[in-house]
């Protein structure tokens, strides 16, 4: 498991000289336990059903490194996204389709795939992992910046 997580840290381009501590071991149902990055940026850990996750050890606020906040471009336009509205045009020109489902989320889908973006109806709400999700739907056209 130790080569492993090591594996992960150097494939994902995280500096090699931080510490990390893992526990569990590996078994028939997989990948068992955790682990944990001493950074302050996303990680993955697992599970004692061994589903691996993406954890936030830095809390889930939009505040990136050194109190900078995160925020959303529009790559091609090189735009901040700042509004709802904004990022809905951005979407519906890709290809998007807003749901009206659930009164408490904005929900959008592309039917030639199988994803859904959904958040939260307040703007106030939008947070990193809101952003991330976005940019990993839509390759080269979204990424997320420190401001």
């Amino acid at each position: 498991m130790d080569r492993w997580i090591y594996k992960v840290l150097e494939r994902s381009r995280i500096p090699t000289n931080i510490g990390w501590v893992a526990s569990g071991a590996e078994g028939n149902a997989g990948l068992r336990g955790t682990f944990q990055v001493s950074l302050k940026c996303p990680v993955f850990g697992s599970s004692k059903t061994g589903v691996v996750r993406l954890e936030n050890p830095g809390g889930d606020s939009l505040q990136g490194s050194g109190g900078r906040r995160k925020v959303l471009i529009h790559t091609p336009t090189n735009e901040v996204i700042t509004s709802y509205a904004m990022l809905e045009r951005k979407l519906s020109s890709l290809g998007w389709e807003r749901y009206y489902d659930d009164p408490e989320l904005l929900q959008f889908h592309k039917r030639s795939t199988v994803h859904l973006i959904s958040l939260p109806k307040d703007f106030g709400k939008f947070k990193s992992m809101h952003m991330f999700d976005i940019v990993v739907k839509n390759r080269n056209i979204f990424e997320v910046r420190d401001m």
